[in-house]
């Protein structure tokens, strides 16, 4: 950047990212790209915020490909799901996996691991910090800078955030005030050396796994299809979805379609009702999974699943079919994940 290349700042995580509360924007994403035109006036800097609400790195690994490197390659990515990931292996896997893939890719991106935390204390950090650890990334926590000035009475987290997990336009300057910090001291040592700082070789062994690292989304018009029943195209679902199906029928349904994958998973479209329907996976005829839309936590949001793991990477028929007891309910298939 400061010898004038063009370089691209870009942004993957949830609800917080994406700028609920703040606005497009307003948000900490927006604000610390406006930062650094101005640190570095004679580079381009360009932005992609990949933020999404209510989705965690199950789904960010998946999506990853289309709506993080899908237009640019970002020379630096933030990550943050730190409070819409769980505790479950899944959320471990696919968050290690997630950041495998951005260090993987042809223009070796800078990675930085930003941490958020909820008004509870909630946050992933721990877990996710032993990935930036083995890895050797930077990493910036919220919850490391904020807690320790609520303990001693300094501040409210009112102050800070509107409800129980998002900044106000406040506590997003905030953010973007750690993240330019982080920028000021890289280019501090950056210019003491000489030259950027020694980057840590990539391990040969993960904390978790990285097995899904290579998850790429495909939505209907990328799909080869062979059979549709009882399902309708959808070119709305939810969110930034809006290539799939919908299934609002008293009869039964099923898509069939071929593809070469080791891993599958689907997204689709999740609520807390039981009005949604489980979808069974049937892979070269036979019954693999039974995955369920209607899911506690659920409030209309896409959400990604895992349903087959395979022992080596192949082509399949795979049949995603109502479950027939659930004929009358309502399911929406976003699309698939396949990992090779």
């Amino acid at each position: 950047a400061e010898s004038g290349d063009e370089i691209t700042v870009g942004f993957i995580a949830g609800s917080i990212t994406e700028g609920i509360s703040a606005g497009d924007s307003l948000c900490y994403a927006k604000l610390t790209h406006n930062a650094l035109c101005e640190m570095f006036p004679n580079t381009t800097v360009n932005y992609v915020n990949a933020g999404l609400s209510g989705t965690p790195s199950v789904l960010g690994v998946v999506r990853a490909e289309r709506d993080l490197f899908g237009e640019k390659q970002p020379d630096i990515v933030f990550i943050e799901f730190a409070v819409n990931d769980g505790g479950d292996q899944q959320y471990k896997d696919c968050y290690e996996s997630l950041v495998k893939k951005c260090l993987d890719k042809e223009n070796a991106p800078a990675v930085v691991l930003l941490f958020t935390v909820l008004k509870n204390r909630y946050s992933c950090q721990p877990q996710m910090a032993a990935v930036g650890e083995r890895y050797g990334l930077p990493m910036i926590s919220v919850g490391n800078a904020l807690n320790p000035v609520f303990d001693a009475g300094l501040m409210t987290w009112e102050a800070y955030s509107d409800d129980e997990s998002h900044p106000n336009v406040w506590g997003h300057e905030l953010v973007k005030d750690l993240l330019m910090n982080y920028f000021e001291q890289v280019k501090e040592q950056s210019d003491a050396l000489g030259s950027a700082p020694a980057l840590t070789p990539i391990p040969d062994s993960p904390v978790y796994t990285v097995k899904y690292a290579d998850m790429e989304l495909l939505e209907r018009d990328q799909m080869t299809v062979t059979d549709v029943q009882g399902f309708k195209e959808a070119d709305k679902l939810i969110a930034t979805f809006n290539n799939g199906w919908m299934y609002r029928s008293k009869t039964g349904a099923s898509i069939t379609f071929i593809e070469e994958f080791k891993t599958l998973f689907l997204v689709f479209n999740c609520n807390n009702s039981d009005s949604y329907a489980d979808a069974e996976i049937y892979i070269d005829g036979e019954l693999v999974n039974t995955l369920p839309s209607g899911k506690p936590g659920g409030w209309g949001n896409p959400e990604a699943d895992c349903a087959y793991i395979g022992e080596e990477c192949s082509e399949h028929t795979v049949e995603i079919k109502i479950a027939a007891s659930d004929k009358g309910k309502t399911y929406g298939l976003c699309g698939i994940g396949i990992g090779k």
